[in-house]
């Protein structure tokens, strides 16, 4: 069962025999559904998991973004990024040294890229490094405290999926 945030890549998920396919935010009538289908199935072979295994192995996930700043491009580590904040069509990165690049990408081209590689989206605003949060409060207004000392607020309609990364 493959779950992920982009129904494009469902495609790919049913050429490996995939029992199901499921969007995030899962949904729990779904979810249980897959998990019954899953269980009704002989299809878990490790052949189809060693499929799979080398199909993932052969993507590359990029380390850096291309920044343009000014007359040239600056190519930002990835993994520098502590949170991207969107302002309409442009998205600004913040670094871990305190710098902020400015893209002329909406936050939803930027999180089609980044989203695989740790960084999740919590309010419509705005998009974290997984690695760089440091605190998360829960509650009606919950919020997380990036490794910059940022507090960011975490959106209800985002606040059950961000949960499940922990769990």
């Amino acid at each position: 069962v493959f779950t992920t945030a982009y129904d494009r890549y469902a495609v790919k998920a049913f050429r490996f025999n995939a029992l199901d396919y499921l969007l995030k935010p899962i949904d729990e009538k779904d979810l249980m559904a897959a998990v019954d289908k899953a269980i009704q199935s002989r299809l878990t072979k490790r052949e189809q998991f060693a499929e799979a295994k080398k199909w993932l192995s052969k993507q590359h996930k990029p380390d850096k973004i291309a920044v343009y700043a000014r007359d040239h491009f600056i190519l930002v580590p990835i993994c520098d990024i502590v949170f991207c904040e969107s302002d309409k069509s442009y998205t600004t990165l913040v670094m871990k040294n305190g710098e902020r690049h400015l893209l002329s990408k909406p936050l939803g081209e930027v999180e089609e890229l980044l989203c695989e590689l740790s960084f999740f989206r919590i309010h419509k605003q705005y998009m974290v490094n997984i690695a760089e949060i440091v605190h998360y409060a829960k509650g009606e207004a919950a919020s997380v405290c990036m490794s910059n000392s940022q507090v960011l607020p975490i959106s209800r309609y985002r606040m059950e999926a961000f949960k499940s990364l922990f769990l």
